[in-house]
């Protein structure tokens, strides 16, 4: 995950509950690597009700952007979304990110709802 910090305001290497998110992760989530020898981009996403999948990280490598690694990871997790007869997808974004909700309107992501004062919920429905 080192390799793609740089894409959240605040280092997910470094957050106090890091050890905490790894074990939920390996636990509960599906995570998944774009990988040509470093790690080029990653996203890890689970689904706790039969509404909803949540994509809970998604980074991709700044030497690497604009090659639709971030599409590609995306479209693995609307797969298996869709393999497993789920609907819809959620994430969350910050509100000053106008980089990342760019990128998600262009992928079908539609702004939901408000989470809180520094971040908008997102969501794409997807036909299974």
């Amino acid at each position: 995950m080192e390799e793609c910090d740089h894409a959240y305001e605040q280092s997910v290497v470094k957050r106090e509950y890091y050890l905490e998110l790894l074990e939920k992760f390996d636990r509960y989530a599906v995570t998944a690597y774009a990988y040509n020898g470093t790690v080029l981009g990653y996203i890890v996403f689970y689904s706790n009700n039969p509404e909803y999948s949540y994509v809970s990280l998604i980074a991709v490598n700044p030497e690497n952007q604009n090659e639709y690694i971030g599409k590609k990871l995306l479209k693995y997790c609307e797969d298996i979304t869709r393999e497993n007869k789920i609907n819809t997808i959620r994430l969350e974004v910050r509100k000053n990110n106008s980089t990342a909700i760019r990128f998600y309107s262009a992928n079908g992501y539609e702004l939901i709802d408000n989470k809180d004062d520094k971040s908008f919920y997102m969501e794409k429905t997807i036909n299974y």
